[in-house]
């Protein structure tokens, strides 16, 4: 590689090689000649050290030792001083004599500024000069780093930064002071000395404030891009002020806390975009953990509109004197809002038509909005309306459910009780359960009969083997299923046609042939049990009801259906070759059929002759056949013959059932009513007892001797379609099309039992008939206390039997009291008594032992006259009671006393009504709804007595009050007046007040289930209400009191109901089943008012 050549006379690098070994300046100098002092032309800014060591050059009174930094307009070089001996900086221009007057002038400009600048942080200057053609300026050599040089390193510590630039900004402030803007502050424009305090040097661009002219022209651009504030930037130089210089010093805080300017580009005409334009980037957000104050401070010096800036530097210096004090800053950040602003204002255009486009945008957004709400509105509004219509479905399914169990049909019951389960399509919907639900569930979980088979699309025909060893059941798929009654496993099963099996006969003497029926593929099929193989099969009838019949000793075979009007008769036996069974039409007689064989085989009775006739055919002879008298209104689908051959049976669709003595057939001698139509019939092997299938579900029988109420079996969902005897034993086996086999046994006790439906309550009595019960209380063991006019009962609820039976004289030693009303404690210890003095002296309250019944404390007068209701609150430290009797001889009080001190905590005025007890503590103690004489009904806390809310309605007259529990679905207060209306009011006023109607009588008690689902209501018309507290109408009805229901309650766990009537001292129980699961699993009922 070739050695760099260099120019002969400067020492400059030659990048164009030329003859004379000079560089093109050096060459122009030459051109031009001698300068005009005469002197060759000399330009020590094109000195520069050789790489292979330190150049030294005489420069007037300077010896030019090093160059030290270069600019784009200047260099300077570090000089010796001769006459002085010391180490200067000498700068010169790099255009030498080649430099323009502008340059010139300014060049003087700047020696004259910061010659006018004494000033320990601004660089001084010692000489201005002219030598050898070339002006220069000798000021202070500084032997530090400029502050580009140091953060090259990377961002200083925040600290060090603030006060380098609060130095820098004092110094400024000083310049300025004299009239002197600095105009080109940046990183490289301030050196740092040896004692580690910044110097601004640089004033090439400075200018002074008072001066009538500026050498740079309109829209001319002067500067470090990166560094000079926006009106610098867009060449407003008349707007150029002190507040350039803090934007300056703004841009120096800013990189040397980040690393990096403010703006930077690829590009100078983008870098000047930016300024303008672009909005800087927080310094925390490009280094973290920066103070937040530091941040504001830099940020203000960078503002956009000078007006925003510091005023001076000196306010600059200050502020950050105060940050490095530790003291609040006067700088305060910009808001998103004011950003947003100060950006519109640069930019009003494009302002205006953003705002235009939020605008447009805004209003279509709200109209989509609107929509929205409207379209949520009314899917709220369908909501409500589903479950309004839902919660009314409901309640009246539970009506129709009480009343399917009444009438018996327990399956139906079942149905809808079932439909209403939170499974499969009501999963996530609203739960409607409550008491009165598990109540009829418990009502109809009785299924007497042993289910021996099951499938998912229900039987619909039956036979049970000669020998009673297997059961055959054919289902509405087409399936034929052969179960082993000694074990109720199933042997085997196979499809054998392609819908409904209609008929299904074992053959006698052929053990293992069954025959089959399917009136929708007509065919008539003999089955191997032992291989589910088809031995031979032949046409049949036709139709809906297709039917068959075999003979008692299989030689017959009849088989017909309701289209055809036709019944076949085949003769069956065995081929003595193959032992396979072979078929020979014996007759084809007239009817519709069903039909049936005498046991001796001589006759076969077929229903639906014309004009609905039972026809009587004799197989012995071809003769027409004996036609009895038409007895149905409606089509036979079931007949039956006994097997001692003297009754024939025929039940049709018009809820009847025939019967016919076969010896003398035009007597008809029984007509038997049914509930439902007739599906199947059935004598007991002996024939004295008949049974019937009906479509409703159930099965039911008589005695043929004894009376025309028939026993009914309970135990199916579905219409039952099929009847068989087992062999000789005591067993029925019925078919439905729920999908069960059942088997019941048929000895009477068995049947009568079976038949026995459950009790809708029970009743406890303790009493005799002129005694009254009064007042209940359930402790949470199942025990129930009855406060009688006369004594105190105790009832184990679980038992229905009487634990105790207490007399009013023998409770207390010093008071005789009477008409006693009781409560127990919270934790089930103790149990209040209180009563009234039998000669009117006031009402007495006492304590007991809850297991030993023996007083704790004896009798206390806390009433004038009476009392009628007694309850524990606080957990029970609080006893409250109310004031009156039976007839109104209360005082119209409820007085709130501590327990351990017997002490009154206060008294409320009443209204003094009848009953005289307007009050009802929340289960967990803790409030109070009373009927106060003043405010009418309130609810209030009641360890302070702050009162919470007061009811708006008008109250004329309150019979009954009754509070929810704290977990019920709403904050329910249940009030009752003397119109036989009771009212649910919602104490915290999310919903409406809400009226119930329905009683033919005054609401006289009133009780909320534990869980808050069921609102019970008791009345003088001596019935009991149900209801949901979101339904307007009840979902049961109660009954079996023959007097006013004056008390209920709930026992603890929810599931029972306790009523005791006021005359007759009956206690009325009814029993609900267990609650399985917390309700809230599923989704609970709306607001919404019904």
């Amino acid at each position: 590689m070739s050695p760099e050549r260099r120019c002969s006379k400067c020492g400059a690098s030659l990048t164009v090689v030329s003859d004379a070994d000079l560089c093109p300046a050096c060459l122009l100098e030459a051109g031009l000649g001698e300068t005009a002092v005469g002197k060759p032309a000399t330009n020590p800014a094109r000195l520069r050290a050789d790489d292979s060591g330190p150049f030294t050059r005489r420069f007037g009174n300077y010896e030019l030792l090093e160059e030290i930094a270069r600019g784009g307009v200047g260099v300077v070089y570090r000089a010796r001083q001769l006459g002085l001996d010391r180490d200067v900086a000498v700068k010169l221009l790099l255009s030498g004599p080649l430099a323009g007057p502008d340059l010139v002038q300014r060049f003087r400009t700047e020696a004259a500024a910061a010659a006018s600048l004494q000033h320990p942080n601004i660089v001084a200057i010692h000489e201005v000069g002219f030598c050898d053609g070339q002006h220069f300026i000798a000021m202070d050599y500084i032997a530090g780093r400029s502050l580009a040089d140091i953060i090259r390193d990377g961002p200083l510590e925040a600290r060090r930064a603030a006060a380098y630039v609060k130095t820098v900004a004092e110094a400024i402030h000083f310049a300025h002071e004299r009239q002197i803007l600095h105009r080109d502050l940046k990183p490289s424009n301030v050196l740092v000395d040896e004692f580690d305090a910044p110097r601004v040097t640089d004033f090439g661009l400075a200018r002074r404030l008072d001066a009538e002219t500026v050498l740079t022209l309109s829209g001319q651009v002067l500067g470090s891009p990166s560094y000079m504030a926006p009106e610098q930037a867009a060449g407003r130089h008349r707007q150029v002020s002190r507040r350039t210089d803090v934007y300056a010093l703004g841009a120096i805080l800013y990189h040397l806390l980040t690393g990096r300017a403010p703006f930077a580009a690829d590009s100078v005409p983008a870098t000047l975009h930016a300024v303008l334009e672009t909005d800087v980037v927080a310094p925390r957000l490009l280094r973290a953990g920066l103070p937040r104050d530091l941040e504001t401070i830099c940020l203000k010096c960078l503002e956009k509109e000078p007006a925003r800036r510091y005023g001076t530097a000196q306010e600059l210096a200050e502020d950050l004197g105060r940050f490095l004090g530790n003291e609040p800053v006067r700088a305060r950040p910009v808001t998103v809002a004011g950003r947003a602003w100060r950006w519109a204002r640069r930019k009003p255009a494009l302002a205006t038509l953003i705002v235009l486009v939020h605008l447009v945008a805004a209003a279509g957004l709200a109209g989509i909005l609107w929509q929205w709400r409207q379209a949520a509105r009314h899917a709220l509004e369908a909501r409500a309306q589903r479950d309004v219509a839902e919660g009314r479905l409901y309640a009246a399914q539970m009506r129709l459910a009480h009343a399917d169990f009444q009438a018996g049909r327990l399956g139906s019951a079942r149905e809808r009780l079932r439909a209403w389960e939170p499974v499969g399509d009501r999963a996530g919907r609203p739960d409607w359960r409550g008491f009165e639900w598990r109540w009829l569930q418990r009502l109809c979980a009785a299924r007497p009969g042993e289910v021996i088979a099951t499938n998912a699309v229900g039987f619909t025909a039956a036979s049970v083997s000669p020998d009673g060893q297997f059961l055959a059941l054919g289902a509405a798929d087409g399936t034929i299923r052969v179960v082993d009654l000694s074990t109720g496993t199933t042997r085997t099963s196979w499809r054998a046609h392609p819908a409904d099996i209609d008929g299904l006969e074992f053959i006698p003497g052929h053990a293992q042939w069954l025959a089959s029926v399917g009136g929708d593929d007509e065919r008539l099929k003999i089955w191997d049990l032992q291989q589910a193989l088809l031995l031979t099969e032949t046409n049949c009838s036709r139709g809906l009801l297709a039917h068959a019949a075999v003979s008692r000793t299989g030689r017959f075979l009849a088989a017909g259906a309701s289209e055809s009007y036709a019944v076949n008769v085949w003769e069956l036996t065995a081929d003595p070759a193959t032992g396979l069974p072979r078929l020979r039409l014996h007759r084809t007689l007239a009817g519709g059929g069903p039909s049936a064989f005498s046991p001796d085989e001589r006759t076969l009775a077929v229903a639906n002759y014309p004009e609905l006739q039972l026809a009587l055919w004799d197989l012995t002879r071809d003769a027409p056949p004996e036609l009895l008298a038409p007895g149905h209104k409606g089509f036979a689908e079931a007949i039956a013959c006994s097997k001692d051959g003297q009754w024939v049976a025929v039940g049709s669709g018009d809820q009847e059932v025939l019967i016919w003595r076969l010896s003398h057939p035009r007597e008809r001698v029984r007509r038997r009513a049914i509930n439902g139509e007739a599906r199947a019939l059935c004598f007991s092997t002996d024939g004295r007892r008949l049974f019937a299938a009906t479509r409703d579900q159930n099965l039911q029988t008589w005695d043929q001797a004894g009376p025309d109420e028939p026993l009914v079996l309970r135990g199916h969902s579905d219409g039952v379609n099929a009847l068989a005897l087992v062999g000789t034993e005591p067993l029925l086996i019925s078919a439905s099309r729920d999908g069960t086999a059942r088997r019941w046994r048929t000895d009477p006790a068995a049947l009568a039992q079976a038949a026995q439906l459950p009790t809708e309550y029970q009743t406890l009595k303790a009493s005799g008939p002129d005694e009254s019960g009064l007042r209940l209380a359930a402790s949470r063991d199942q025990r129930l206390v009855v406060g009688f006019g006369r004594g105190l009962r105790v009832f184990d609820l679980v038992r229905g039997q009487v634990v105790t039976n207490l007399d009013w004289t023998n409770l207390f030693t010093t008071q005789v009291l009477w008409s006693l009303a009781p409560a127990f404690s919270p934790d089930g210890t103790r149990l209040a008594l209180g009563g009234n003095d039998p000669a009117g002296r006031g009402g007495w309250v006492a304590v007991l032992d809850a297991q030993t019944l023996k007083p704790v404390t004896e009798p206390l007068q806390l009433h004038k006259v009476g009392l009628g209701r007694l309850a524990f609150a606080l957990e029970g430290r609080v006893l409250v009671s109310g004031g009156g009797s039976l007839g109104g001889s209360g005082d119209g009080e409820v007085v709130l006393t501590d327990v351990e001190t017997w002490q009154i905590r206060r008294r409320i005025s009443t209204a003094g009504n009848l009953p005289v007890e307007p009050f009802a503590v929340s289960a967990d103690g803790r409030r109070l709804a009373v009927v106060s004489r003043q405010d009418g009904l309130i609810v209030e806390e009641i360890e302070s007595g702050h009162r919470l809310a007061r009811c708006p309605h008008t109250l004329r007259f309150v019979s009954a009050v009754a509070i929810a529990p704290p977990d019920a679905e709403g904050e329910w207060v249940a009030f009752s007046d003397d119109t036989g209306a009771l009212f649910l009011w919602d104490w915290t006023g999310r919903r409406p007040l809400r009226r119930r109607t329905g009683h033919q009588g005054e609401v006289i008690s009133l009780a909320f289930s534990p869980d808050g689902r069921t609102l019970a209501s008791g009345s003088m018309d001596h019935t009991i209400r149900l209801w949901h507290p979101d339904l307007d109408q009840p979902v049961a009805v109660l009954t079996g009191h023959t007097s006013w229901i004056f008390d209920l309650t709930f026992a603890a766990h929810g599931e029972a109901l306790v009523a005791v009537g006021l005359h007759g001292g009956a206690v009325l129980v009814w029993h609900a089943a267990a609650v399985t699961g917390p309700t809230s699993e599923t989704k609970q009922v709306g607001r919404k008012s019904l």
